[in-house]
């Protein structure tokens, strides 16, 4: 400190020294010159850099463009007749999907086709699930509401083979093609599949299609909130009847539930004869909180309250009272219901 006071006391004298103010005029000034060169030097490697990162930017954009023009759909642009919607997808590794050589059949959308894509499956909870709660030497059916293109049955159908028969109910008739598409991988006598949609009672309903998501498509009008979506019309098999008929009197198994259809989860299963729902051992039903058709509140609970375990998602331990208690609300939310009885 001492040394510091000293020495700005000898420069403040020096600086009034006729002598000495040229030469410290002078540093003042090479000082200037050397923070201003600093100053101009960092500029020119900032501007350097942002023109190397355009320059990556561009080539990248010009890469994307020169790939687009030779893409097989982009040979479709403005033709009025044609329009790509969908792709075939070769499987060149084992995966959840299948085995090397097998092709998907899939619609293009914002939603699951791009998570189809990168992780090659779909919902692979689920096939967890499976594998912790299926009865070691049980023989099983797997009923697929909802099957939409059959990823959940391909997957089912490559891992478990415990896993006999799957019955696949989807009422769209686009997804239903590429559904026929994707199963006829399977043998033949291990799938069936029926382009319908389960409710009340038989008859013709209008089915709505959320345009960014094929996964989205439902008889509940409410599912297509703040969605764009178009509307066409889809048949309608009674549930008691068709379960009575396909599933009753024909599969003796022990059987594994799945359905996903945008809000008619509850009535579906409330519907459902309780002795084909009791040899239900592993059940996955989605829970939405939109508005939906009634349904018979003491028989959903009935068929939910048989199992002794449950989950609101995965590794969320829950009751028949918190799943009711879910459904309470209507803020488009939703969940997959796990249930199992060992």
């Amino acid at each position: 400190m001492i040394k510091q006071r000293v020495k700005d006391v000898l420069e403040r004298r020096l600086r009034r020294a006729p002598i000495m103010r040229h030469v410290y005029a002078e540093r003042d000034r090479l000082r200037a010159d050397r923070d201003w060169l600093q100053t101009e030097r960092d500029r020119l490697i900032a501007e350097r850099g942002n023109r190397d990162q355009e320059i990556a930017r561009l080539t990248r954009d010009l890469e994307q463009a020169a790939q687009a023009l030779t893409s097989p759909i982009n040979l479709l642009r403005g033709n009025a007749c044609l329009q790509p919607v969908g792709c075939l997808m070769e499987i060149t590794e084992d995966c959840p999907l299948g085995a090397i050589g097998q092709t998907i059949l899939s619609p293009f959308d914002k939603m699951m086709y791009p998570a189809v894509a990168t992780l090659s499956g779909w919902q692979m909870e689920e096939i967890e699930l499976l594998k912790a709660h299926l009865r070691p030497g049980q023989r099983y059916a797997a009923i697929d509401i909802g099957a939409n293109i059959g990823l959940f049955a391909l997957q089912v159908a490559h891992r478990f083979v415990a896993i006999e028969k799957i019955y696949c109910v989807e009422p769209d008739r686009r997804n239903f093609r590429a559904l026929e598409y994707n199963l006829s991988a399977l043998p033949e006598e291990h799938c069936a599949a029926w382009n319908v949609a389960l409710g009340r009672a038989d008859g013709v309903a209008p089915f709505f299609r959320d345009e960014n998501n094929f996964g989205n498509y439902s008889l509940n009008a409410d599912a297509m909130r703040g969605q764009a979506f178009t509307e066409v019309e889809v048949r309608v098999a009674a549930t008691e009847t068709w379960m009575r008929k396909n599933i009753l009197g024909r599969e003796t198994r022990r059987l594994i539930w799945k359905s996903d259809t945008q809000g008619f989860d509850e009535l579906i299963v409330s519907l459902t004869p309780f002795e084909i729902w009791e040899r239900v051992d592993v059940a996955i039903i989605e829970l939405w909180r939109i508005e939906k058709p009634k349904f018979d509140l003491a028989e959903f609970r009935r068929r939910i309250e048989s199992f002794p375990h449950m989950s609101i998602g995965i590794g969320s331990p829950s009751t028949a009272e918190d799943a009711l208690r879910y459904l309470e609300g209507d803020d488009y939310r939703h969940d997959d219901l796990y249930m199992w009885r060992c």
